[in-house]
């Protein structure tokens, strides 16, 4: 009897947790702060996902699947939008101005190249 209550009580809290979760992916608004990518392999094969980190206006972090061509499209700081119509990206009114997003270094910069910039 115990077990039976324990093990609805588990499927109830999962559910609520991961059931939720894709119902929240259907819309959000946010500034990209980070892409990603995971690689898988598996004995089939490997493959990439790409995911972009949103930051909400509530200051709330969000990592969202995104497809190839979003991902390439999007830039650290740039605002996008997701909704019936689809995923919207955009820069802010308030763009820094001088040195741009396109032209800091990569992650893969060597040391003397960050020096120099």
């Amino acid at each position: 009897m115990g077990a039976i209550f324990i093990t609805g009580f588990l499927i109830a809290v999962l559910y609520m947790v991961f059931g939720s979760a894709d119902a929240s992916l259907q819309t959000y608004d946010g500034r990209v702060v980070e892409k990603r990518v995971f690689v898988h392999e598996s004995e089939e094969g490997s493959y990439a996902r790409t995911y972009l980190v949103i930051e909400g206006r509530n200051g709330r972090r969000l990592q969202v699947p995104v497809s190839r061509e979003i991902f390439d499209k999007a830039q650290v700081g740039m605002l996008i939008r997701k909704d019936q119509q689809g995923i919207k990206l955009s820069w802010p009114e308030n763009r820094p101005t001088g040195r741009s997003f396109e032209s800091r270094p990569s992650v893969g910069a060597t040391v003397s190249s960050i020096v120099s910039a």
